[in-house]
């Protein structure tokens, strides 16, 4: 049995705090941990980055994949920015 559901959404992740990443999908912030192939990929997720989520029965979701990015600044990381004051 796995512990996986078959649904994928996306979703702006909005804050990144201690090894978790906090998603807004639709209205719901949504709890995640980053795959390890991010790190080896040197693509690390920023806040303002389009993201999948995997979800899972067990609550703790995972970031399937990173959607191509507008911009990126990086003192903050932050990503898509469409204005800067």
């Amino acid at each position: 049995m796995s512990d996986v559901i078959k649904n994928k959404l996306s979703g702006i992740l909005i804050r990144v705090t201690g090894g978790f990443y906090y998603v807004d999908c639709q209205g719901e912030v949504l709890e995640c941990k980053a795959r390890g192939v991010f790190r080896k990929q040197g693509n690390a997720p920023v806040v303002g980055d389009r993201v999948e989520v995997e979800l899972k029965k067990d609550g703790y979701h995972s970031l399937s994949s990173v959607l191509p990015r507008k911009n990126l600044l990086t003192r903050p990381p932050l990503a898509n920015l469409d204005r800067l004051f």
